[in-house]
């Protein structure tokens, strides 16, 4: 390898930058959430939150009552800066093959598997067991067969 080749590919590696999903149960309302978020985007990380997962988590603190909308609308307004809202415009063909890779998983939560498939997070920060229960042979397959290095889903856990 040549003095040129190895400076660019150390320049590549240094531009790849560790993504993370947050589905809609991992957007609790509380300082624990901001300050994980804030901690990952200083690390360098990038923060991708789905229009899917804004309107669960939304739409949950609604039902609970004003209070929890305007707690909700305050936690959005702390970690706006750190986040990228991305689209879940999802090929039907990805959500069928997870779809078959994973078995039984609800529909929302398949959406998020495939959010964070089709941008490449390497890691999906859930609090929903039909996510953080899929086996490490099958969260593994997926990585492998979507060429994400190392991909993960990691379960939530907020202190009550």
């Amino acid at each position: 390898m040549t003095e040129q080749t190895n400076a660019k590919t150390k320049k590549e590696i240094k531009e790849v930058k560790l993504k993370r999903y947050y589905d809609a149960c991992a957007l609790r309302i509380g300082r624990e959430t901001t300050d994980e978020i804030r901690g990952f985007f200083q690390k360098g990380g990038i923060i991708l939150v789905s229009q899917l997962a804004l309107g669960e988590a939304f739409g949950k603190c609604l039902n609970k009552g004003k209070d929890k909308a305007e707690a909700f609308a305050d936690l959005m307004s702390k970690i706006e800066k750190f986040i990228t809202i991305v689209d879940n415009n999802i090929p039907l063909s990805l959500l069928s093959d997870l779809s078959a890779i994973c078995g039984r998983i609800h529909t929302t939560d398949l959406v998020h598997l495939a959010s964070a498939v089709k941008y490449k997070c390497r890691d999906l920060r859930t609090a929903d067991k039909d996510l953080y229960n899929l086996t490490k042979h099958k969260v593994q397959f997926i990585g492998k067969k979507y060429e994400i290095l190392n991909f993960t889903i990691t379960e939530v856990k907020w202190k009550e």
